[in-house]
């Protein structure tokens, strides 16, 4: 009984939804990214938003904040590793 009540919200957030991407004027160039190995393919259009080319770069450089604190936790357990296992 519950569902049936959001029923209405979720058809309304599907439209704004639907109309946000149309109105973002979205085209996209590539379907499947792998990541840059070379400052030409760093250059790459992904997609391009109101006329905004999004390079590859573009989406590294955003994702650099998320990606940064899990490798240098990953250092971090690396480093201590070795110590882990020598006080057992």
């Amino acid at each position: 009984m519950r569902k049936l009540r959001f029923l209405p919200v979720m058809a309304l957030a599907l439209a704004a939804g639907a109309s946000l991407r149309i109105a973002a004027e979205v085209k996209v160039n590539v379907t499947e990214v792998t990541p840059a190995t070379t400052p030409a393919e760093r250059a790459r259009v992904l997609a391009t938003i109101k006329g905004e080319p999004i390079t590859s770069g573009d989406v590294e450089n955003s994702l650099l904040p998320l990606v940064s604190p899990v490798g240098c936790c990953w250092e971090i357990f690396q480093a201590c590793l070795p110590i882990m296992f020598l006080k057992q």
